[in-house]
């Protein structure tokens, strides 16, 4: 056998053919990749409706402490207590959020 020059084989050659086991490979990876894309579209989703909500809540609770820094609220003892249960309840929801 001398240098440089190929040897006939009986192996069959290592070139795939369209739709041969490339192809599966670039389908699959498609798919995980077109999962992967999902996954971050979900959890963008996801924190878009967290800051969302934390958006609601603070608001909510700045209307609540500015009712509740009113003389005119605290003429009212059951409108105090519940507005100061509702905060609270606001004010874990939050926690919950971070």
């Amino acid at each position: 056998m001398g240098e440089g020059k190929a040897v006939p084989s009986s192996q069959p050659s290592p070139v795939l053919k369209p739709g041969e086991g490339g192809a599966r490979k670039s389908k699959e990876q498609k798919r995980l990749e077109a999962e992967q894309h999902q996954a971050r579209f979900r959890h963008e989703q996801e924190l878009q409706r967290k800051e969302e909500v934390r958006k609601r809540l603070k608001e909510s609770e700045g209307l609540i402490l500015n009712e509740l820094g009113k003389t005119a609220t605290h003429q009212n003892p059951a409108r105090v207590k519940d507005l100061s249960h509702r905060l609270g309840e606001i004010q874990k929801q939050i926690k919950t959020l971070d």
